[in-house]
């Protein structure tokens, strides 16, 4: 079951009766997560995420430059820096959203078909259907969700952004006919009763890292099952955020890439590109994840003595504030001791 910010629930006398596997009811009824999200527009922080959308700063604007200077095949990137920062609103997720889709282009092209099936699990409102389709020809996508407003709000905001693509969706009757339908969208549990469709690529972005070990597991066995050999899987979600459980890649799923991104926003962040294969690839996936690992470890080397500089920096500065205070009081002591001086100087006068 989604967390709870994801779906609205009202109590009443059967809300007892629900039965629970990962939480309790108190977690399930929350009235200030009903009023807070309450409407569509409302729930737009929860898909897009508090992070990403964060207005770019200009620390924030070099690290994605640096990285999307080398990775833009498209020319998004040129595009936008052509035309100049002023003309939209950018938010870390759009500087996110032109990596995903370079690097899912890139892939795609290498793949056999000239018609490519793709399949998204937890696509959130369609952010990644509507930028992959308007950059890519012969794409059909399929998008699966376990939230109900995401698969109502995905429906209703790719009908407008792909305005010239058919779009099929399952409460409405349409049936799962990607000859009929440019983007198919229906609910994860009906998912494989009606699916006919081999896939050239499968993608997860930010939502398995929110779920529990059965369902992840379940996901990833699901993309082994519909995906074509030599199809791709691209996953990019924290493993240090709410599931921190294992990742039951498949041994026959070559390891491509794993790597950080301006977007990653917790240290264990990477984006992870696998081909399905016929042989076994553990050996070789274990090598590319040990070499991630040894740049995060070399990361939390460097933090560490940054953080080392910084606190014998404060530590500095304050000897220096102590060292000031002390020079100002021997000061005092100073003239004090100079007019205590002079007091005893003209008593010893009045004496005489």
């Amino acid at each position: 079951m989604p967390i709870n910010h994801w779906h609205l629930v009202e109590k009443d006398k059967n809300t007892d009766d629900l039965a629970l596997p990962d939480g309790n009811i108190a977690d399930l009824y929350d009235e200030e997560m009903t009023n807070r999200y309450s409407t569509a527009e409302s729930m737009l922080d929860s898909w897009i995420g508090c992070k990403g959308m964060q207005t770019l700063s200009d620390e924030d604007i070099d690290k994605n430059k640096f990285f999307l200077d080398e990775i833009d095949k498209i020319g998004i990137w040129e595009h936008i820096s052509r035309k100049g920062w002023d003309e939209y609103d950018y938010k870390a997720r759009d500087m996110a959203t032109i990596a995903e889709i370079n690097m899912l282009y890139t892939y795609l092209e290498y793949t056999q078909s000239s018609e490519k099936y793709v399949l998204e699990v937890g696509g959130g409102y369609g952010r990644i259907a509507e930028a992959l389709m308007n950059v890519a020809e012969g794409i059909k996508y399929v998008l699966i969700d376990a939230v109900p407003g995401s698969i109502i709000y995905s429906y209703e905001y790719l009908k407008v952004m792909l305005g010239n693509k058919k779009i099929g969706f399952y409460y409405f009757g349409d049936s799962f006919d990607l000859e009929q339908f440019d983007v198919y969208i229906i609910p994860a549990w009906h998912f494989e009763k009606l699916n006919l469709y081999q896939y050239d690529c499968c993608i997860n972005i930010s939502s398995m890292q929110e779920m529990g070990q059965n369902h992840v597991d379940y996901y990833l066995n699901l993309f082994d099952r519909v995906l074509k050999e030599d199809g791709i899987v691209f996953l990019e979600n924290s493993h240090d955020y709410i599931f921190k459980g294992e990742w039951n890649f498949k041994d026959s799923w070559e390891r491509k890439v794993m790597f950080n991104t301006p977007a990653s926003w917790t240290d264990y962040f990477p984006i992870e590109i696998f081909v399905k294969r016929e042989k076994d690839y553990s050996k070789w996936n274990q090598c590319v994840v040990a070499g991630y690992k040894y740049s995060l470890y070399e990361k939390q080397i460097l933090n560490s003595r940054v953080n080392e500089m910084q606190n014998e920096i404060w530590r500095l500065q304050y000897v220096e504030s102590e060292l000031e205070k002390c020079k100002k009081e021997n000061e005092k002591l100073k003239e004090k001791k100079g007019k205590n001086t002079w007091k005893i100087l003209w008593r010893n006068i009045d004496r005489s």
